[in-house]
């Protein structure tokens, strides 16, 4: 773990209220592994005070990404940050995702925002070539993120809302349940 400072390279909205920001550290990611995470200082100022967690959401070359939703004033401050501005964080911190155990299947569930580490963890298991089951869940489909991600990764991708806008209508647990009683 270290402090360290990195230029943005981009930070765009991929769907309301979620955005990927993406900054060059070279050094950090060739070493960074999938579900360690970074702590931001977004403002230099006092208000909001404590940096905030970031997980890593996916790493190409020396770039990395992190994938956020804003939900308060911190990631408010982060969504306005533009392209060249200089990033604060400590990271890489974490012991990340034990990837020696060999499996034939795996089955990687997340709801909401929580699918931000789970990208970066697909792509290293893609190339394990294990069988690749990806179960989503949002509050609605306008919410869904990274589908397309783990599609191009060769996953088989599992969607479940809560209001049934797009996929199994309910939380995503009882759409793995379903899918494991199924076969």
């Amino acid at each position: 773990m270290k402090e360290f400072k990195a230029k943005i390279i981009s930070n765009k909205k991929i769907v309301p209220g979620h955005y990927i920001l993406s900054f060059k550290a070279p050094g950090i990611a060739k070493n960074i592994k999938p579900g360690q995470f970074f702590n931001i200082r977004v403002s230099r100022g006092y208000e909001p005070l404590l940096r905030r967690p970031f997980s890593l959401h996916r790493i190409a070359g020396n770039k990395i990404e992190i994938l956020y939703k804003v939900v308060g004033k911190a990631t408010e401050i982060l969504s306005r940050k533009k392209k060249g501005a200089m990033l604060d964080a400590l990271g890489p911190l974490g012991n990340g995702f034990d990837l020696e155990a060999r499996a034939s299947s795996v089955f990687l569930v997340a709801g909401g925002h929580g699918i931000a580490p789970m990208v970066a963890l697909a792509e290293k298991l893609s190339g394990l070539n294990p069988q690749l089951s990806v179960f989503i869940g949002a509050k609605a489909k306008r919410h869904i993120v990274c589908d397309r991600d783990f599609k191009k990764l060769g996953g088989k991708v599992y969607i479940s809302t809560d209001d049934g806008s797009r996929g199994y209508k309910g939380a995503v647990i009882d759409l793995v349940i379903r899918h494991c009683e199924a076969a």
